[in-house]
């Protein structure tokens, strides 16, 4: 992924080395992450609390301070995958 946006602050700048990222948030608010995949042929899945969040474009909305977010970038021939972790302290 090139980038990763959201509302609030995460506890480090995104890179692809790293594979797990916190932020302080308000209880249950609302979250939406903007993820953009280097590759463009490279599919991104998210989940949380075992349900796949669907995009609208590269914006994933849907999603609460609750849970963890599990993303999930996969190369366009399935072959490699890396998997990042996303946890809002918000809980």
């Amino acid at each position: 992924m090139s980038g990763v946006s959201t509302q609030q602050t995460f506890s480090r700048p995104f890179t692809p080395t790293t594979y797990s990222y916190t932020t302080a948030v308000y209880y249950s608010a609302p979250l939406t992450l903007t993820l953009t995949a280097v590759d463009p042929s490279a599919t991104i899945t998210v989940t949380q609390s075992a349900t796949v969040i669907t995009p609208a474009g590269s914006n994933y909305t849907g999603l609460t301070t609750l849970y963890p977010v599990t993303i999930v970038v996969t190369s366009a021939d399935g072959t490699v995958s890396s998997t990042y972790t996303y946890q809002p302290n918000g809980g």
